[in-house]
């Protein structure tokens, strides 16, 4: 287990390093969201920066989530009850609509239109598209029992309806992480904006943590031994 106790003030827990991938497993797996900090500059870099006589940067280097927790090299495999068969991430927005099946009457008429995005990070897989649904929220209702996703991205504003089903589906008992946003954030191509804002702050770390590497090596004694 994870070992808590009084620091001064404040209430520590404390794991062995080389245990970090069993213990954020197992806190992914109770629904959740893991980040891990760690430094985030070399002794050689911080000796010629303006930071010398400070300590050492910190950051967040990685975020976890049940969806994306498989996908994630440095973690290795967990154990035996620690992960779920399907790690899907499904998005659900949806818009009010009213088309009234003339045969059936009202009550199969829909009254709103889902769309809905499921990846699965560990292997690639995406499924995707939009329906029309009733008040009983049938069509949702299968999607979520076929593809029992780990985690859900709630678009809002939903209907009452709509979000009584998912938040029965992510109960507590279930370990499923639930998580709301704006869907305002994506409009006018702001979905796009900051998936290219993420690979740009992506390869501007690589590119530091490349001219540190190098920076090492030029400060390493020609020979050795």
């Amino acid at each position: 287990g994870i070992y808590a106790h009084m620091d001064h003030n404040f209430l520590t827990a404390s794991i062995p390093t080389f245990r970090l991938n069993v213990h954020v497993r197992r806190l992914v797996s109770e629904g959740h969201k893991v980040g891990v900090v760690k430094q985030t500059e070399t002794a050689t870099i911080k000796a010629h920066g303006s930071n010398r006589m400070g300590p050492f940067s910190r950051g967040l280097s990685a975020l976890y989530t049940k969806a994306t927790i498989e996908a994630a090299e440095d973690l290795g495999g967990g154990e035996e009850g620690c992960g779920s068969l399907n790690n899907y991430l499904l998005c659900v927005v949806e818009k009010d609509v009213l088309v009234e099946n003339v045969d059936c009457g009202i009550e199969s008429s829909f009254e709103v239109k889902i769309g809905v995005v499921a990846v699965e990070t560990s292997t690639g897989d995406v499924v995707y598209g939009e329906f029309n649904d009733n008040f009983m929220r049938a069509g949702l209702e299968a999607i979520l029992l076929s593809l029992s996703p780990a985690e859900l991205l709630l678009g809002e504003p939903l209907s009452k309806r709509t979000q009584k089903l998912l938040l029965s589906y992510a109960g507590p008992a279930s370990h499923v992480r639930l998580e709301r946003t704006s869907c305002d954030c994506f409009k006018d191509g702001g979905a796009l904006a900051a998936l290219m804002s993420f690979f740009e702050s992506t390869n501007v770390g690589n590119l530091e943590h490349h001219n540190e590497d190098a920076a090492d090596r030029i400060h390493e004694p020609a020979i050795k031994g």
